[in-house]
């Protein structure tokens, strides 16, 4: 009778294919957040003088111990190169993040006048679990200006 085997082989067969699936309901389903420690990739920041015309491009290129690390309670700490950053920061939307008040290599950062200096607002371009790039443009007395952050974890 080998119409009999042949059923309990495909039955078999099949549990045992379907009893190794995997489940897809036990995969993270958690949206990425900014919130953590981050590798500097790079940074890119650019301006135009408008007195000159000429475009300027600096991009810095991150080495081992550049990080960003945002704190659930909006601080942030930031190394690149023989420099320390440190601040808060908030959201200033779901998808732009503001620096506020700077300390950078220990002197808070101040206006002339002694006021606090609100730092730019970033758009969060990309966000996922293992990339953010912040990116922000504006204009400044020296011309317009564009800064992009490229982070990884």
């Amino acid at each position: 009778m080998p119409f009999p085997k042949l059923i309990c082989l495909l039955f078999f067969t099949s549990l045992l294919a379907f009893s190794c699936k995997k489940d897809q309901s036990a995969q993270s389903t958690a949206t990425p957040t900014v919130f953590g420690k981050w590798s500097l990739v790079n940074e890119e920041y650019t301006w135009t003088s408008p007195a000159t015309g000429v475009f300027h491009d600096s991009i810095y290129t991150g080495k081992p111990g550049d990080d960003y690390e945002f704190t659930a309670d909006g601080h942030l700490f930031a190394s690149e190169g023989i420099y320390q950053d440190s601040g808060t920061y908030s959201f200033v939307n779901p998808v732009q993040i503001q620096f506020l008040p700077r300390v950078w290599n220990g002197v808070t950062v101040s206006s002339p006048g002694g006021g606090v200096i609100y730092g730019p607002e970033f758009t969060i371009a990309t966000l996922t679990e293992h990339s953010l790039i912040l990116s922000s443009s504006g204009l400044i007395p020296e011309g317009p200006v564009s800064d992009s952050i490229t982070l990884k974890r």
